[in-house]
């Protein structure tokens, strides 16, 4: 027969498991890196460091602004220049990345990758969302075509950065097209699915874009506690206990 008092200490540590969310996250290397290749102008890096944004509470952000950033080759030739991106980590905790991209005269491979989130390990659910827009800015017909995870043009990593981790989702398919002075634009979402334990989360965007042209993006992706099997077990022995003491 179980008793009172051993009734109360299940509660308690019921109660305890429950209660352990993210203490603490961190970021892993750099916050953000974009990439760019052209296969005519070569390559070019833009890296975003700790110390150019700020934590405010819970959350780290870093914004580009509108003015735009050129992305340059070893001949300081622009390759592509990025404008209006946010770079947001939450110890909740969540990777949030936005960002608007302008290729130079020529077609580039392009990646925008969130640094490594870390935390102490949880028992969670995910969901990542995200969209994309590609738009035809010198009247030829735009062309965005997918190399993230799968071939599509987002995806979202756990467990181990970016293609070293598990990929939770890839979204937004493996191309997307617009006419001349137009655009087009793709969202998807997954979850909340039930993960198990998790440790980091990282995202990034992959594609190639057509000369000339602009792609943008907008994401999310968040992992939140869930009760462990073994503390919705303690739970389920918590309520027994309880209706043994009435």
């Amino acid at each position: 027969m179980i008793n009172a008092g051993r009734g109360i200490g299940v509660v308690a540590a019921a109660a305890m498991l429950l209660a352990s969310g993210v203490a603490s996250a961190s970021i892993v290397g750099k916050a953000l890196r974009v990439s760019v290749t052209s296969p005519t102008m070569g390559s070019g890096v833009l890296e975003v460091d700790q110390s150019e944004g700020t934590w405010s509470g819970d959350t780290w952000t870093w914004r580009s602004g509108s003015g735009g950033i050129p992305i340059k080759n070893a001949q300081g030739q622009t390759l592509a220049t990025l404008s209006n991106t946010t770079m947001r980590f939450m110890n909740d905790p969540v990777v949030s990345l936005s960002f608007s991209l302008m290729a130079g005269g020529s077609g580039i491979n392009a990646t925008i990758a969130s640094g490594l989130l870390s935390f102490p390990t949880i028992y969670a659910e995910g969901k990542a969302s995200a969209s994309v827009t590609v738009t035809d800015s010198d009247g030829d017909g735009a062309l965005l075509t997918g190399m993230a995870s799968g071939g599509e043009m987002y995806s979202a990593h756990y467990n181990g950065y970016l293609g070293a981790g598990t990929t939770f989702a890839s979204h937004d398919g493996a191309s997307l097209a617009a006419g001349a002075w137009d655009s087009n634009s793709i969202s998807e979402s997954l979850g909340f699915l039930t993960i198990g334990n998790v440790y980091d989360m990282s995202a990034q965007y992959a594609f190639n874009l057509s000369a000339n042209d602009q792609a943008s993006g907008t994401s999310v992706w968040v992992t939140q506690e869930i009760p462990a099997p073994g503390a919705l077990a303690l739970l389920g022995l918590a309520g027994f206990a309880a209706r043994r003491r009435r």
